[in-house]
């Protein structure tokens, strides 16, 4: 079965400062290939969504949290400030699924706001 609904989180260099996350909305538009560069599989995350989506297998709501990293070395540790992002997304998934279980049995419609970014600074 095809999922309808799915969470990615991923490191990204968007040249913003760390811990900077960024929400997209996948099924709606095309990631900036440019920002999701970091992966070490050949193949990044905004090139397989657009492979998903031209094979039909993309879920209508798939939402994207991109987390500005610091040191992308081999080994390197977590920054404070993107331990507290990756804690501050991990809470938002768990309310956007909440949300989205309300929605399903007719509660408040459980859309996310687009274009979501928070400054570690905040």
């Amino acid at each position: 079965a095809r999922a309808v609904r799915a969470y990615l989180v991923d490191a990204c260099r968007g040249g913003q400062a760390a811990g900077t996350v960024t929400r997209f909305d996948a099924g709606q538009a095309a990631l900036p290939a440019d920002m999701l560069t970091c992966s070490t599989h050949g193949l990044g995350l905004a090139q397989a969504l657009e492979l998903a989506r031209a094979r039909g297998s993309l879920p209508r709501c798939c939402v994207v949290y991109a987390i500005e990293g610091r040191d992308f070395a081999p080994g390197a540790p977590l920054s404070p400030a993107v331990a507290a992002a990756i804690e501050q997304v991990a809470l938002r998934i768990a309310a956007d699924i909440r949300s989205a279980g309300s929605a399903a049995e007719g509660g408040e419609n459980a859309r996310g706001v687009a274009g979501f970014r928070s400054d570690p600074a905040d």
